[in-house]
């Protein structure tokens, strides 16, 4: 059995996207067996995945993680066994190059890119890598992301749905009951203008639900910060804020008669996916997105939700009025999309193309 080594230095905990991404990659190799699953990841999460069916190595302290994954990814090169990174960050490609030059490893590396942001230096560095390592194996969850690293030349790009343990959907229709902030409060996620839109929204009496935690990281934005503080001295009796990081049950039971503002910046999530997104489509909450990104691909192919071009409040407030008129049109969307994602982001697909390319190219 091949032996995979998952490397997440930052995954403590349940929350943010890779604790589910591993978590669902562990599920489908129960199944499947297809590797042996080591799984490296911070020291404060020594508990995380110690009942499941694979090894656990709390290595990474945030401080000095850049100097432990040099380490890292040196002890696993030498003993000749795969590595998958799946959340890479430029740091990662650029250790990576390095040692596979000490080294002569010449073993199919797998990166899964989420994002990248590119400046005429970073895209010729990138360029360079690929014509270097072509056993560096590009996996991204949009095709917008595939094309960015197809054009940079890198040998083998494969566009794979984030990974996702999605379960059946159980169909049970609900009226709507709120508007959700879903996830960390963030610019770049929109929070500022949904705050924008509750204050607007105050003579509607339409029930709100925010969540405003801190981002993974534990960082907090000062813009965010104000916005919450406005919103408190309101003291606007149909908005509910949930400040506490929440469980993953929890935090899925807020979807639950939701419509879901996911207003993004068009710039920085024009080839990114968003679990959120998923997350709400599966538990049967249309959402109100702009133009332009993968979000609004997905919600457009499934009429899920309404697509906006403005940002202007009065057509987002037009877009919720809507979306409350015809939720029961839109929520069973959700669940007619619900049936296809579900088998689309099965992380089997992750799995078994780590385990052909790792058994061919080695």
């Amino acid at each position: 059995m091949l032996k995979l080594h998952i490397i997440e230095p930052e995954l403590q905990d349940q929350t943010g996207h890779s604790h589910g991404y591993v978590t669902s990659l562990i599920e489908a190799n129960k199944d499947s067996l297809l590797f042996d699953l080591i799984i490296w990841h911070n020291v404060h999460g020594r508990d995380l995945f110690a009942d499941q069916p694979c090894a656990i190595r709390p290595y990474f302290y945030r401080s000095i993680r850049r100097l432990q994954l040099l380490f890292c990814y040196c002890s696993i090169m030498r003993r000749g066994e795969l590595i998958f990174v799946p959340t890479t960050e430029r740091l990662d490609v650029m250790i990576l190059d390095k040692l596979c030059g000490l080294l002569n490893y010449q073993k199919p590396i797998f990166l899964h890119f989420h994002q990248m942001y590119l400046t005429e230096k970073k895209q010729r560095a990138l360029q360079q890598i690929a014509e270097r390592r072509p056993n560096f194996i590009i996996m991204t969850p949009t095709s917008a992301l595939q094309h960015m690293f197809k054009e940079m030349n890198f040998s083998y790009c494969y566009n794979v749905p984030c990974p996702s343990y999605i379960s059946k959907p159980i169909i049970v229709p609900t009226r709507f009951s709120h508007v959700l902030y879903a996830g960390s409060m963030r610019k770049d996620k929109g929070f500022l203008l949904v705050i924008d839109v509750i204050l607007a929204t105050t003579q509607e009496n339409i029930p709100f639900r925010v969540q405003c935690s801190l981002s993974a990281s534990g960082k907090s934005d000062k813009d965010c910060n104000k916005s919450v503080q406005s919103l408190k001295s309101n003291h606007l009796k149909n908005v509910t804020l949930l400040s506490s990081t929440l469980e993953y049950k929890e935090y899925l039971e807020n979807f639950s008669g939701a419509i879901v503002l996911l207003l993004y910046d068009v710039e920085s999530y024009g080839n990114k996916f968003s679990g959120i997104c998923l997350d709400a489509l599966c538990q049967g909450a249309p959402v109100i997105t702009f133009d332009g990104t993968w979000l609004s691909e997905v919600t457009k192919r499934f009429e899920a939700g309404i697509v906006i071009n403005s940002s202007h409040i009065d057509a987002i407030k037009t877009a919720i009025f809507e979306v409350i008129t015809n939720y029961n049109t839109y929520q069973n969307n959700c669940f007619k999309a619900a049936e296809v994602l579900r088998h689309e982001h099965h992380p089997i697909h992750t799995l078994k193309l780590i385990h052909e390319l790792g058994l061919k190219l080695s």
